[in-house]
């Protein structure tokens, strides 16, 4: 195994049989975009540092439009990725409900139905990765310079056109959110119906705090988060909660004039949609596997007690070992379970995985190359929102070890850096003068978010994380996609 054939592609905490799943998932090449030739996978408790070949990038960025231009086969992906992103959640919802009256083989019968669905959700996530979207934004580039958008007009312009307009989750439960603190600034926040509408609100949307985290937001996040908006007049929180649908409706508007008015191709305008058809795609798939994930803490619960397995150590069985486990009452050995806490490798080559715990694991961490950045003075990404600040930088990433914390003690106009942004991270993203990843594309959530909230943004920069550090005095320039260190200031 030659160290520079791999490349870092995301970092980020998962479970240990959320990867397991993802693994199996790709094995079988479940999806369209999934066929990768070899992967690796190397995981230290939740932390997985996920390495592609730079081959399988190429082969995948080589193919992409024949692939993406191929109507009836992206209607076909886009029509079962909503269905299972949906059907991953009903699963689980349906589980639940039954667990009283399942024994143990129905129950490993419905968990493996379960997986099933999560290793199809984890794979549809493939086709709009960096390496297949990179090239249609090239091409929509190229066909706006055409149309003689000009070169210090691109980015703005492309950015505008591929900016989704539909609601999310998250923009449902912000107006929700936004109407429960009306009401309780017009009729008071310490009452008995405000409390029952805060429990309710913590029940439907708590699990998005779980994203990078073990634990939902809870009533007292709710609660010290109704005090400070509270703050706000009753005018504000009107405007407020207009103003998200009113841009969206606005810049639909504006996406169609400019349109016409370019006289932009049929093909162009397909590949427009498709962009943004993926970002709210994509943002609902992981929202979707985020929700799972808490949603099955209370299958593993309900293990736990007819198993006398501790919920930590069912997380680290593999498919085949839970319905073991259910079916036989087969448990693992905790030394075994043990050595996966402190270090495991999935390794995927010509559909055939390889698994290693222990020492045959960290071997695998020394055939990565390891990068000195010390001596750079910028970087670059892509442009998904376009502005100059400058600013200290706040390292939020899948390393830092608190992470709400972080956010609580990031302050008003610092920039924010990190992997990849998650559903949890918007907070830190709404106090941010701007938004560097490590990751993504133009189907990004970073690159979603960050046009809702008008922020600069650069994203894929591929090292960010790596080489900057906590209170460095940046620019970024979100014009050219370019991020620099000011010494000095």
């Amino acid at each position: 195994m030659t160290k520079d054939k791999w490349i870092l592609r995301w970092e980020s905490k998962h479970p240990f049989y959320r990867m397991d799943a993802f693994f199996d998932g790709h094995k079988s090449q479940l999806v369209l975009g999934s066929d990768y030739h070899e992967l690796l996978g190397i995981g230290h408790d939740k932390l997985m540092q996920m390495y592609y070949t730079k081959d399988d990038l190429e082969r995948k960025a080589n193919k992409s439009l024949s692939i993406l231009e191929n109507r009836k086969k992206i209607e076909n992906y886009l029509v079962n990725t909503k269905k299972n992103n949906e059907q991953v959640v009903s699963h689980i919802e349906t589980t639940l409900k039954a667990l009283p009256c399942l024994k143990n083989d129905l129950l490993a019968k419905h968990y493996e139905e379960v997986m099933h669905s999560l290793q199809f959700l984890l794979c549809t996530y493939d086709l709009s990765r960096p390496e297949f979207f990179d090239p249609v934004n090239k091409k929509v580039r190229n066909a706006l310079l055409l149309k003689g958008v000009k070169d210090e007009e691109l980015n703005e312009v492309a950015v505008m056109l591929t900016t989704s307009t539909e609601s999310s989750v998250l923009d449902q439960g912000e107006r929700e959110w936004l109407s429960l603190v009306l009401h309780a600034k017009k009729n008071g926040a310490n009452s008995r119906e405000i409390a029952e509408k805060l429990r309710v609100h913590q029940e439907k949307y708590g699990w998005i705090g779980t994203a990078e985290n073990d634990k939902p937001w809870d009533m007292t996040y709710y609660k010290e988060q109704l005090q400070n908006d509270l703050c706000m007049s009753e005018g504000k929180i009107v405007k407020r909660m207009n103003t998200k649908q009113e841009n969206k409706n606005n810049l639909q508007a504006k996406q169609i004039l400019l349109q016409k008015k370019l006289q932009l191709k049929p093909e162009t305008v397909y590949l427009l949609d498709l962009t943004k058809e993926f970002a709210h795609i994509r943002f609902d798939t992981r929202l979707a596997w985020v929700k799972s994930g808490f949603m099955l803490k209370k299958i593993f619960n309900e293990i736990k007690i007819r198993t006398g397995v501790k919920e930590e150590q069912l997380q680290r069985y593999r498919l085949k070992e839970m319905l073991e486990l259910l079916k036989n009452n087969k448990k693992l050995n905790k030394k075994i379970i043990d050595k996966r806490k402190s270090s495991y490798v999935f390794h995927l080559k010509n559909n055939k995985i390889k698994f290693y715990v222990g020492k045959d694991a960290e071997g695998f961490a020394n055939q990565i190359n390891k990068m000195d950045y010390s001596n750079l003075t910028e970087i670059r990404g892509q442009v998904a929102n376009p502005g100059i600040v400058r600013g200290k930088v706040r390292l939020i990433y899948a390393q830092t070890k608190n992470q709400e914390a972080e956010m609580s003690n990031m302050k008003e106009g610092e920039i924010l850096v990190t992997g990849m942004t998650r559903p949890h991270l918007i907070a830190a993203m709404k106090k941010a003068a701007a938004i560097v990843t490590d990751e993504g594309g133009v189907t990004s959530h970073a690159a979603i978010v960050s046009r809702e909230l008008n922020k600069p943004c650069v994203i894929g920069t591929k090292i960010a994380t790596k080489w900057l550090k906590n209170g460095n005095m940046v620019e970024v320039d979100a014009n050219k996609g370019i991020i620099r260190i000011l010494k000095g200031i």
